[in-house]
């Protein structure tokens, strides 16, 4: 019988390790702009029509599609910098992993991109060269009430953003197999107070 619950108890953590590791629900509403617009998302500063969340069967000007259908379009001829940004409820001293996909269009002139959380800066990007989307991700820590924001300008051309996402970051494995084998030693210790 101990022999059993044994195995049934080591798949069932395996599974639960495992399950730790890629369970990923974003706190981020509407982060892949499906919607085909900014619902929820908050949007402020230079903003003038130019910033818009399109697909790349209307607009096949600027590549900003990474995934899905639609995608942002950033900054392109707002003569100043544009906003978006958004507030999410997180567990205070909880870690999260900030994710999102950007693309820069053109050539580097008149172009900032800054991605920050609570006002710290994560990525600042000042006249880069032009690049496809690139895939980024920050550690951050939850206070209860956080703010993801973009700031995006670009003179000359736009940026692409698109795969926003805030996740719960993953239990590491050290310490998940730690627990394991706590959980390991006390089935061991129980089958011996059986035998005897």
């Amino acid at each position: 019988m101990i022999s059993n619950l044994l195995q049934y108890s080591l798949m069932v953590a395996s599974v639960l390790v495992l399950f730790a590791q890629t369970a990923a629900a974003t706190l981020v509403t509407n982060g892949g702009f499906e919607t085909g617009d900014f619902s929820g998302w908050t949007l402020s500063g230079a903003v003038n029509g130019s910033t818009r969340v399109t697909d790349n069967v209307v607009d096949t000007t600027f590549v900003h599609v990474h995934s899905g259908t639609f995608g942002v379009v950033g900054g392109p001829g707002a003569n100043g910098t544009v906003f978006i940004a958004q507030n999410l409820a997180t567990n205070n001293s909880d870690n999260y992993i900030v994710s999102f996909s950007l693309a820069n269009n053109t050539p580097p002139f008149g172009s900032d991109f800054t991605a920050s959380w609570n006002g710290s800066t994560l990525l600042s990007l000042t006249n880069p060269t032009a690049f496809g989307f690139l895939d980024f991700s920050f550690p951050v820590i939850g206070t209860g009430t956080d703010t993801l924001q973009f700031a995006l300008r670009h003179d000359g051309s736009a940026w692409g953003l698109d795969d926003v996402a805030v996740t719960l970051a993953p239990v590491p494995i050290p310490s998940a197999l730690v627990l394991l084998a706590t959980g390991l030693s006390g089935l061991r210790f129980a089958r011996r107070r059986t035998t005897t």
